[in-house]
């Protein structure tokens, strides 16, 4: 009996064995299809899914590790674990767990990798110094002068807090189009818009953009610092490197730097800054992350604001009395020793750290808008050694700058505004007129995160329906207001201000079947008649359609005055125009516009514009 035993189990172990075995390869495999499929790896790889297929938005072949790793998540899975196993040649940096550093850590979190060698891998290491303790989003507000920047620009910058260095050393990631050198402003939008640039990540120390962006193009910056776990940390920085040098399709209006920057962290589990809106525009994108939770907390720690050197200039001149601006004024003119200065010599010592802090503030400015922007080095002019040395010799302590902080882009309104109104002509005519803007800001809503006095849309649009007739009253491809209040009147602070403005419009208020293609361009000087008064003084050209004998050119000079008081805002302009070779001559423009801010989106409008006819209207405008 024994033996028959022992001849059956001899006979079936092998069986079982074989089952056991095939189970679990089939358990194994099961497995890498849920991994395959987890929302976490797909991201980490870029996809993009439909009802079909899912594909990378990654174009650089060197991202991927198997041949049909663009499409195929479950391939590219196999061949990461095959790779992340291979013994480190020559140059460890070259090993996928140096290369693919977040796809390493995240699956080490999900299957058991104890059995791999580590690889040490010395170009991340000192990539990340002595570690990554927290993380920050970076904003540099708009800037008129590039097409790139027009909406502002997102960084991440990664704080190695316990370096003990100042964070301009910290390394920032950036994302934008690789655009060629001498590129036409009109080529970029056109090529931007359309996705015919590609893109990628790039890093640099902050140093670098806080001079570009500050110093250089005087753009206001803010930091945003997130609350994150040291684990979620350690992912992000490793995803970031190596995504580092890859190649995205650019789309200016929506694959852009803010959509690439929210993407990347959205491998954290239940995080997601992108905002469900045909535009991603950097503001919307901060007003994401200042409303986003994290493990039942505010995602954001604390935000910081870094004033460009033109606005601390004017931060500090706003916080002077008139003495104290005589004061400057009259040295700047004629300097001379402090100590022969008798108005300089009458005030406190927290006046005179005013007055001189503002000079060495107002010299710095001065010197980079001299050199056009391209110089970092200290200013080196009598003058300026002549206040830096009264400076040495005052105690320390300088004005406090925090009531002058604007506030932060977050909580900005909405960028895309909708407008009803009730019209009445000069004619006798009443209506409706509807206009859409999708994008940005004008003069009179210009607020948290736009350039102050300026306007910036692409596509706005107005309709009026009078009589049962619904007439386009304008189409805007682009419009563009960019204003310099020269606040101080100081030498070199010279208001230098210009506009464009190219599109479809009516030619006059009387004329409603006339629509007539124009672009328009002006140039002129703005001066601030107070803190909440601007004037601007504008030489104004045009080229047109000839119709109504209208000519195709005209030029004009223009007047426009900007008031602002708390929440009611009130433009003016008034503009003479001849017209060349055409039986028009000459033509007055007027335009008069309140705005009343009911909420932080909502408004009212009351508007007149007169032009060989006048017509009224009364609107309500909402942002969203």
């Amino acid at each position: 009996m024994k033996s028959i035993i022992t001849a059956l189990v001899w006979f079936i172990v092998p069986f079982v064995c074989v089952s056991h075995a095939a189970s679990s390869d089939h358990e194994q495999t099961r497995a890498l299809e849920r991994l395959a499929v987890h929302s976490v790896w797909l991201k980490l790889l870029a996809y993009e899914s439909s009802e079909d297929n899912a594909e990378s938005t990654v174009i650089s072949p060197e991202f991927f590790l198997s041949e049909n790793g663009k499409t195929d998540p479950l391939e590219e899975l196999h061949a990461t674990l095959t790779a992340l196993a291979e013994p480190a040649g020559e140059n460890p940096n070259e090993h996928a767990q140096c290369l693919f550093r977040g796809r390493y850590i995240w699956l080490g979190r999900q299957i058991d990798l104890s059995h791999l060698d580590i690889v040490e891998c010395p170009n991340f290491d000192g990539w990340v110094g002595e570690g990554i303790d927290s993380i920050s989003f970076i904003l540099a507000t708009g800037y008129l002068g590039n097409p790139a920047s027009f909406y502002g620009h997102t960084l991440i910058k990664l704080n190695s807090g316990s370096g003990g260095h100042s964070n301009l050393l910290d390394q920032t990631i950036n994302y934008g189009a690789i655009i060629p050198d001498g590129e036409n402003p009109l080529v970029y939008i056109v090529r931007g818009i359309s996705g015919l640039y590609e893109a990628g990540f790039t890093n640099k120390q902050y140093y670098y953009h806080n001079h570009n962006y500050g110093e250089t193009q005087l753009r206001d910056q803010w930091e945003y610092e997130l609350d994150l776990s040291r684990s979620d940390v350690e992912l992000v920085v490793a995803h970031a490197w190596e995504l580092l040098g890859k190649k995205y399709d650019y789309y200016f209006f929506t694959y852009n730097c803010a959509y690439r920057m929210a993407e990347l962290f959205e491998i954290i589990e239940g995080i997601s800054f992108i905002p469900n809106r045909t535009m991603m525009i950097p503001q919307t994108f901060f007003q994401s992350v200042a409303k986003a939770q994290y493990r039942g907390r505010p995602l954001v720690k604390r935000i910081r604001y870094y004033p460009s050197r033109q606005q601390r200039l004017y931060q500090r001149y706003e916080l002077l009395d008139k003495n104290q601006r005589d004061i400057i004024h009259d040295w700047v003119k004629t300097p001379e020793e402090f100590a022969a200065h008798q108005e300089y010599q009458q005030l406190e010592v927290p006046q005179k750290q005013a007055v001189v802090d503002t000079l060495l503030d107002y010299y710095q400015y001065h010197h980079s808008e001299e050199d056009d922007g391209q110089v970092a080095s200290i200013p080196n002019s009598s003058e300026y050694v002549s206040v830096l040395r009264e400076r040495f010799r005052l105690p320390l302590g300088q004005s406090d700058l925090s009531s002058q902080r604007p506030d932060a882009p977050h909580q900005g309104r909405n960028p895309a505004l909708f407008q009803t109104a009730a019209i009445s002509t000069s004619g006798g005519d009443y209506g409706l007129g509807i206009s859409y803007r999708p994008a940005y800001y004008d003069a009179l809503d210009a607020r948290a995160g736009h350039v102050k006095n300026g306007k910036l849309a692409m596509g706005s649009m107005a309709f009026t329906l009078i009589n049962s007739s619904l007439k386009l009253d304008f189409l805007d491809a682009i419009a563009i207001d960019s204003t310099n209040g020269a606040i101080t009147g100081l030498p070199g602070d010279s208001g230098f201000s210009w506009r464009l403005r190219g599109g479809v419009l009516r030619q006059t208020v009387a004329c409603d079947q006339c629509l007539i293609p124009r672009i328009s361009g002006s140039m002129g000087l703005a001066h601030s008649l107070s803190e909440s008064v601007v004037t601007v003084g504008y030489v104004d050209a045009a080229v047109q359609d000839n119709r109504n004998d209208s000519g195709y050119l005209y030029g004009a000079g223009t007047l426009q005055l900007i008031a602002r008081y708390q929440k009611l805002d009130g433009l003016w302009s008034s503009q003479l125009r001849h017209h060349i070779d055409s039986s028009w001559g000459e033509e007055w423009v007027h335009k008069a516009e309140l705005r009343y801010e009911l909420s932080i989106n909502s408004e009212v409008r009351l508007k007149i514009d007169s032009n060989r006819g006048k017509r009224y209207s009364l609107s309500y405008g909402v942002y969203w």
